[in-house]
């Protein structure tokens, strides 16, 4: 459900330095903080949480620097041929070093000399042809010449390359300096970046214009990049984290705006000061759908003394508030059975967990009891359903149904019956009018619930048939009646008792079994004659004893011997087939009663009573 999810993008260029600020800290000279994604569902119901993920990265990189000092170069001490120290140089990179342009002797006298500090001294001289002033003398004696200032060029310095790939064991020819003398070198070394550390960023949530949480997070660092550190790049990382928060939908129902801010406080001190909020929204619906309630009518009148099973239909179509509803949203549908008149609670259910995918329906039903001493002609039975997160939002239906009478009746007592001009036995075929018992017979039925089963929605569907079964036996004070082992039929004389034995049977096929819950056996059934026609009329048929769980048999006959249960076949009943029928009803299911016919065509008239006691002829 709610699946869809939106994108949000945000890239937050941030340039800092090492001081921790109140919206980001970490040591590293710049460094970038980037939302990339951010999921949310697209609809939610009023109250609920939900939650928001969201993708971070992050960029940081720390540069290396150079530091300048002046030194003095003495070429006597490069190592003979005079040579730098090249140890802040190293790998296949080059330093770039400045020094003085070196001072110079003056023109005159030509000796070759060194300056050294600001005086020029003669430090030895070579004779040439030249006499004079010009000349210097031989090593050892004074110069013979006052002492001369050198020639050096004030401020002016020149730069020089260093290849460290050329530097051997370190070192490196000290350019434009032999011998002895040497000179002042201004350098700048350079000083390796540290790794930058772990990113602390805080976010801030904002639902429908207010600041509803505040997290901090560390960006772990998954990916570092040091080989360049010593060129001037600098020291580079990257991280990622993913994290989750749940925000929650208050404030009503509608499109709600649900805004992200990162540094949003320091803002000013980003490359750009734009990009630290992205909106979205999140359209909140009402906590409770807008759910359509229907009450099934049954096809047969409540009866006191009965379980029934009441069913509703619950609808949940509404386009714009419906969304699915599974056993986390614990809808309740509370059932009521109410007297018209006086307004006394009868009977009450609850189902829970009830589910129901969007723009789909399911059915509820109850199973209750009808008083004995109920003294109504109607019932009203109201469903009502509510989510758990808000009981006091229902909806709900009330229904009226009729309640019935039980209709008990019993055949009159058969003693000195005249022989009914014109009867013939009626087909065991003939329709049995059973307008007083249900509105419309039903003798199978079946239905579909959606159910929750590993997450999701599955649609069930279950399926009862009523089957009845009824035999005919002559009762045991009949002294001539006998049994046909090969057509399984007994043979008796009119006149004498018979016993009945009908036996219901509930099955479903293979894979659409109900549950217990939701269906009964037969609770009533009635025995129908062919004296009378089969009609189902007061004193015309009589009511059959429920013996136990889905067993009838007749009432006892206060007419009959120690009181059997029996019926006694009329004397004037002519040869034949006495088939007797068997009406079982108040079976109750979600889809509505199940009743059912039996015949039982296994007893043989064949003569009567008098022909046991008549002598002679």
């Amino acid at each position: 459900m709610f699946k869809r999810f939106i994108c949000i993008t945000l890239v937050l260029a941030l340039l800092f330095t090492s001081q921790a600020v109140s919206a980001a800290s970490i040591s590293a000279q710049q460094y970038d903080v980037a939302i990339n994604t951010v999921n949310l569902a697209d609809t939610i119901r009023e109250n609920e949480s939900f939650i928001v993920e969201t993708n971070l990265s992050y960029y940081a990189i720390n540069k290396g620097s150079w530091t300048s000092s002046s030194s003095w170069v003495n070429c006597g001490g490069c190592g003979g041929s005079g040579r730098i120290n090249c140890s802040t140089c190293s790998g296949t990179g080059s330093l770039t070093k400045y020094r003085p342009i070196p001072c110079q002797a003056p023109s005159n006298p030509k000796c070759q000399s060194s300056c050294n500090g600001t005086d020029y001294k003669c430090r030895y001289c070579s004779f040439t042809a030249s006499t004079g002033s010009n000349r210097c003398p031989k090593h050892g004696n004074t110069c013979g010449i006052p002492d001369h200032k050198c020639d050096c060029p004030t401020g002016k310095t020149q730069a020089y390359t260093i290849s460290c790939s050329s530097c051997s064991s370190g070192k490196r020819t000290c350019p434009d300096c032999s011998g002895s003398g040497g000179y002042y070198i201004s350098s700048s070394s350079w000083v390796k970046p540290v790794k930058p550390t772990p990113c602390y960023v805080v976010v801030e949530y904002y639902y429908n214009g207010s600041l509803q949480k505040s997290e901090n997070y560390t960006i772990p660092i998954t990916k570092e990049n040091a080989s360049t550190a010593s060129n001037g790049t600098g020291y580079e990382v990257w991280g990622d984290l993913t994290v989750s928060t749940s925000l929650k939908a208050i404030g009503g129902i509608g499109v709600k705006p649900v805004e992200i801010r990162v540094n949003y406080s320091d803002r000013s001190k980003e490359l750009v000061s734009t990009n630290n909020v992205k909106t979205s929204s999140i359209n909140v619906v009402s906590a409770v759908p807008n759910l359509d309630v229907e009450f099934i009518e049954p096809n047969a009148d409540y009866r006191k003394d009965t379980e029934v099973i009441s069913t509703f239909l619950i609808n949940n179509k509404d386009s714009k508030t419906t969304f699915d509803i599974t056993p986390a949203n614990k809808l309740v549908a509370d059932f009521t059975a109410i007297h018209p008149t006086t307004g006394a609670v009868v009977a009450t259910a609850t189902v829970q967990d009830i589910v129901i995918p969007k723009m789909g329906s399911n059915i509820v039903y109850f199973k209750w009891s009808v008083p004995i001493s109920y003294n109504s002609s109607s019932i009203k039975v109201r469903c009502s359903v509510s989510l758990a997160v808000d009981r006091s939002k229902t909806k709900y239906v009330v229904g009226t149904n009729t309640v019935s009478e039980n209709l008990n009746s019993d055949t009159p007592n058969t003693i000195f019956e005249s022989n009914p001009k014109d009867y013939n036995i009626p087909s065991s075929t003939t329709p049995v009018n059973t307008k007083p018992f249900a509105k419309l017979n039903k003798s199978s039925i079946s239905y579909e619930m959606w159910a929750w089963e590993n997450e999701w929605y599955k649609k069930k569907t279950y399926s009862v048939s009523l089957d009845e079964t009824v035999q005919l036996t002559p009762d045991t004070t009949n002294p001539s009646s006998m049994y046909n082992a090969a057509k399984n039929i007994w043979i008796s004389k009119s006149g004498y008792g018979i016993t009945l034995k009908g036996v219901s049977d509930l099955s479903s096929p293979y894979g659409l079994s109900a549950p217990t819950n939701a269906y009964n056996y037969p609770q009533r059934a009635i025995a129908l004659f062919p004296e009378f026609s089969y009609v189902s009329e007061p004193t015309k048929f009589s009511t059959l004893k429920c013996t136990k769980l889905g067993e009838f048999t007749f009432i006892p006959n206060k007419f009959a011997v120690n009181q059997n249960s029996v019926h006694f076949i009329p004397v004037w009943f002519p040869n034949g087939t006495y088939a007797v029928k068997l009406y079982s009803y108040d079976c109750w299911t979600p889809a509505g009663m199940l009743s059912a016919e039996a015949i039982a065509n296994n007893l043989f008239v064949n003569g009567n009573m008098y022909d046991d006691w008549y002598v002679g002829k």
